[in-house]
């Protein structure tokens, strides 16, 4: 009795692997490319009747013929299973991230920082602002200058006229002159600009964008992409020629 009993358990277990098995191989099967199709399956019905060429078959309705008369032998199944694994691809290389340089952000000189600023800025020292084009987690490389018309032009007048205020100016992390700025930013009026700084290397941007919102009839438009220009230590304009690269002003 013990016997029996040893040898129903031993193939109710056989059962179970086998069941196991042919499942691990239908999934399988469904899984795995068609053999390329018979040239007869161009054919008409008709003729196709006629032929004894067999209908394409899947591979996997091959590999489960073959490795159901071994079920007792898993391992030669998954060695089929792990050929049709994928190599595990490398995760893409993303470009460093842009940023857009909120105005929000931008705070006003101290009168120490202006101060050494060429004096035609003095007189806006209430609304001349720094902001920092600074790269995730890295220290500050770059700062641009710039008067903010807006907050100047809020206690004025509404038919005050408009100043020539100095172009906004990037300043390195020794306050020196890197690039000018064509247009004011954030706004010259009635223009709205929206700067984008990217591409950076070593926590300095590579290339400066900006995008102009022109409500007058000629619409938007993009300023020349400023660039960082190593051998020469500036920013200046790439591309199109339209609008010449300002010079810095000496201070």
């Amino acid at each position: 009795m013990p016997q029996e009993l040893s040898e129903h358990a031993s193939n109710q277990s056989h059962a179970q692997n086998s069941r196991a098995v042919m499942a691990f191989l239908g999934r399988l099967a469904t899984a795995l490319p068609r053999w390329p199709a018979s040239p007869l399956g161009a054919l008409p019905r008709s003729t196709r009747k006629l032929t004894s060429q067999p209908r394409p078959m899947r591979f996997g309705s091959m590999l489960i013929v073959s490795c159901g008369a071994f079920f007792h032998l898993p391992a030669l199944c998954d060695s089929f299973a792990d050929a049709r694994t994928p190599s595990p691809t490398k995760a893409p290389v993303h470009a460093p991230a842009w940023r857009t340089l909120d105005p929000m952000a931008c705070q006003v000189l101290t009168a120490e920082q202006l101060a050494r600023l060429p004096a035609v800025w003095h007189r806006y020292a209430a609304v001349a602002k720094g902001c920092k084009l600074s790269a995730p987690g890295r220290p500050t490389r770059l700062t641009l200058v710039s008067i903010f018309t807006e907050d100047y032009y809020r206690d004025r007048p509404v038919d005050a006229p408009w100043e020539e205020f100095p172009k906004p100016l990037l300043l390195d992390q020794d306050f020196r002159c890197v690039g000018v700025l064509p247009e004011i930013y954030p706004i010259e009026q009635p223009r709205e600009l929206t700067l984008r700084h990217g591409r950076w290397r070593d926590g300095l941007p590579q290339e400066i964008r900006i995008h102009v919102s022109n409500p007058a009839i000629g619409g938007d438009y993009k300023l020349p992409a400023m660039r960082w220009d190593p051998s020469l230590k500036l920013y200046q304009s790439k591309g199109s020629k339209t609008i010449k690269d300002i010079p810095c002003p000496t201070f």
